[in-house]
């Protein structure tokens, strides 16, 4: 079993990220809820991979990337795997819906499984599934506020369209 064996603090526009990793790959990327921000973990980790991943999550929020090449150690059913795998291939300033995803899986009487897959992604922006909305158009729920779900749309959208804002 994977166990991360450092914690490492990322500030962002739309809060702090706290992300769990070993050696070059991902398991956790969170924003983080609690009410005292937390600190950088000092047990050694890979200096180049921290680097790589704040560069890149900065360069997200700037708008001059838009997707990530962070290896990730996903932990979790091999249908979760699977729908965390679909969700890394929606295109930056897209959405699909939960229903798309289902039939992308070739399961696409799943929409409700699907949906608790997406619910339960550990990799916050690497895994994009606030990029993941209900087939009528409604954002839907986002295990790190539908605020963020919101914003991080809204960012994508203006950025796939030009906006520098």
């Amino acid at each position: 079993m994977f166990e991360p064996v450092c914690a490492y603090i990322i500030d962002s526009p739309l809060g702090v990220l706290r992300a769990e990793f070993c050696g070059d790959l991902l398991a956790r990327l969170d924003f983080y809820a609690g009410n005292h921000p937390p600190t950088n973990d000092p047990a050694d980790g890979s200096e180049e991979f921290k680097k790589n991943l704040e560069k890149q999550i900065k360069e997200y929020f700037s708008g001059s990337r838009t997707s990530f090449d962070i290896l990730v150690q996903e932990t979790g059913s091999d249908f979760q795997k699977k729908v965390w795998q679909e969700v890394r291939r929606i295109p930056y300033g897209t959405t699909a819906s939960y229903s798309d995803l289902a039939k992308s899986i070739c399961q696409a009487q799943s929409a409700r499984a699907v949906a608790r897959a997406v619910a339960s992604n550990p990799i916050a922006l690497i895994t994009p599934c606030h990029r993941v909305i209900h087939k009528d158009g409604a954002l839907g729920g986002f295990r790190w506020g539908s605020d963020r779900k919101r914003l991080l749309n809204e960012l994508e959208s203006r950025r796939k369209l030009g906006d520098p804002a």
